[in-house]
């Protein structure tokens, strides 16, 4: 009994101490059904934190899991797994560092694996970064988000107007050479390095971190994304449907200073300094500090969807929504998440930030 009320008092403080949210809830409740025990060991965690607080709690989690690994207790690993991403929700503890040693063992012990699928809910469109098609050549390292090139699923051809989100690493001294777009808003983000950019409507400019690029295809157009620097570079490079065809081609590039709240990229009234594309669509980038929140400025029945350029976030739900409460789970590098507006309530860096965009589709 020990045994099986320690192991429960592990799970509740897991699901209690990731930035008081419930993105472990499921964990703990299958934990505390495979070790029994349930309801004493829930009345105890529950006493610990209501008597103690966070600290006393961390500090009797660091103790328990020393009498663990006395025990060569071993728990079932998650169906699925969710390691990795539970781990992530974890860092957003701020405590001493010997808590937070003793939550990281606790999680060690508990064998966790790193795939469950948190994002089943109704109405949300999960691309997990490991899933996402992989092209590989001797100079370039991309990934897609959605079908792209010789890569096609008939579930994901994109999400409303967002046909593509590639994530390249370009080699130095490399890239594409001319080749045509036609009847296409293409918008390039550059994270890192540098992209000499070439086109035949004559402009020659290079795209730097930080900066971005929009291109209308429309009629045709023709270019080259050359990497000139002495080092890869990473771009995202996003393909979204116009709202109507044979336009004239065009082009934009601007440099954004990024901070820990939403830098408008792209807005159809170019509201902020924004750029605007043939679609009424909007874009922002962010990049929030440890444990730094973000509201989703979206509008009423609109779609969103994030995608995560590096670092982590826990997502937080709306509980009118979605039925459920808390957090729902953790993004973290690659991960993309479809949503209608209204169905999440914000989002909170973990303990090594966060780079993201958010789209908001019509």
């Amino acid at each position: 009994m020990v045994f099986a009320m320690n192991s429960s008092i592990h799970s509740y403080l897991i699901l209690a101490y990731t930035d008081a949210d419930s993105v472990g809830l499921n964990v703990g409740f299958y934990y505390m059904a495979n070790a029994g025990g349930r309801l004493l060991g829930t009345l105890l965690s529950g006493w610990v934190f209501l008597h103690g607080g966070m600290q006393a709690c961390l500090a009797v989690s660091a103790l328990l899991v020393g009498l663990s690994r006395l025990s060569s207790l071993r728990l079932p690993p998650l169906p699925g797994g969710q390691g990795d991403r539970l781990a992530r929700t974890a860092s957003l503890i701020h405590a001493e560092g010997v808590a937070r040693s003793g939550l990281a063992a606790l999680m060690k012990d508990f064998q966790l694996d790193p795939a469950v699928d948190q994002f089943s809910l109704p109405g949300l469109v999960y691309r997990p970064d490991a899933e996402r098609f992989h092209s590989q050549s001797g100079w370039l390292d991309s990934w897609h988000s959605f079908s792209f090139a010789g890569h096609f699923d008939p579930q994901w051809r994109g999400f409303g107007p967002l046909l593509v989100i590639n994530d390249d690493r370009i080699g130095a001294g490399q890239g594409f050479g001319m080749h045509p777009h036609r009847d296409m808003e293409i918008i390039t983000v550059m994270v890192e390095g540098e992209l000499n950019h070439q086109d035949s409507m004559g402009h020659r400019a290079t795209l730097r971190a930080g900066e971005v690029q929009r291109m209308s295809a429309g009629t045709g157009i023709v270019h080259s994304e050359i990497n000139g620097g002495q080092a890869p570079c990473r771009l995202l490079q996003i393909w979204i449907e116009p709202s109507s065809q044979g336009i004239p081609p065009s082009y934009d590039q601007q440099a954004f200073p990024l901070g820990e709240g939403w830098t408008a990229l792209i807005d159809p009234k170019r509201l902020g300094g924004a750029m605007a594309i043939q679609r009424p669509i909007r874009l922002w980038r962010a990049c929030p500090g440890s444990g730094g929140s973000l509201d989703l400025p979206l509008a009423p029945a609109t779609s969103g969807w994030i995608q995560v350029i590096a670092g982590g976030l826990l997502v937080r739900v709306d509980p009118g929504a979605t039925g459920a409460f808390g957090s729902l789970g953790c993004l973290v590098q690659g991960d993309g998440l479809g949503f209608s507006a209204g169905q999440l309530s914000g989002l909170t860096a973990t303990l090594e930030g966060a780079d993201l965009l958010l789209f908001e589709l019509t």
